[in-house]
């Protein structure tokens, strides 16, 4: 009995899978952007490629590409909200968010001044989309608006990170908004933005400013 109830925790203990990725962190999109072409020698230039476009619901911006930087280095500049926040629009303030769903999670409030003054709120959260917190295959960020202003009916944007190598992983940042404004730019903008700001954290050199 002894030897059964042993044999029984060992396939138990080998039956075990890494924990479900938290909800809600795949991606938002299928991705319709081809890879950044080689430069010289090396298939993996540190560059972005990206498309845009609009639908009845909504406009978008796909962006997808290379850096020069290993999974855990590019989600640790995802992890600092600078990096992730449309800093060429607003003027905001982060605190960090209880949600049980995900490792690391923070809330932005952004405000805008253009034609019209808007607030409004970002809940940002992040995780491994596979494999475990303390050492992921993949990772997922998405920050949703959750409160403010109506001119932003919805705003969601959206980073899957894998790696190819110890040195190099792989991004796609997404933008969908529904607004007032032209959705389309704003997504185009905020998608190159957000990628500059993670290549310049990831090799120490302080942030674009724009």
């Amino acid at each position: 009995m002894r030897a059964l109830l042993a044999a029984v925790a060992i396939l138990a203990a080998c039956g075990k899978s890494a924990p479900p990725p938290p909800p809600g962190l795949g991606p938002i999109d299928d991705l319709t952007v081809a890879d950044p072409a080689p430069v010289g020698g090396d298939a993996h230039p540190e560059a972005l490629s990206l498309v845009s476009g609009s639908t009845a619901e909504f406009d978008f911006a796909h962006g997808h590409g290379f850096v020069k930087a290993g999974l855990a280095d590019v989600w640790s500049a995802l992890k600092a909200p600078a990096v992730v926040v449309d800093r060429r629009k607003s003027v905001w303030t982060s605190a960090p968010a209880m949600d049980a769903t995900a490792p690391v999670a923070f809330t932005v409030h952004n405000t805008v001044h253009d034609v019209v003054t808007v607030d409004f709120d970002v809940l940002w959260r992040e995780g491994a989309l596979s494999g475990r917190t303390e050492s992921p295959d993949a990772i997922g960020v998405r920050g949703e608006k959750t409160a403010g202003t109506t001119l932003i009916q919805s705003l969601v944007d959206s980073f899957i990170v894998r790696p190819i190598d110890d040195a190099t992983s792989t991004i796609d940042v997404v933008c969908h908004v529904s607004s007032a404004g032209n959705g389309r730019a704003d997504c185009e903008q905020y998608v190159k933005d957000a990628y500059a700001s993670v290549v310049a954290r990831v090799h120490g050199r302080p942030l674009p400013t724009y």
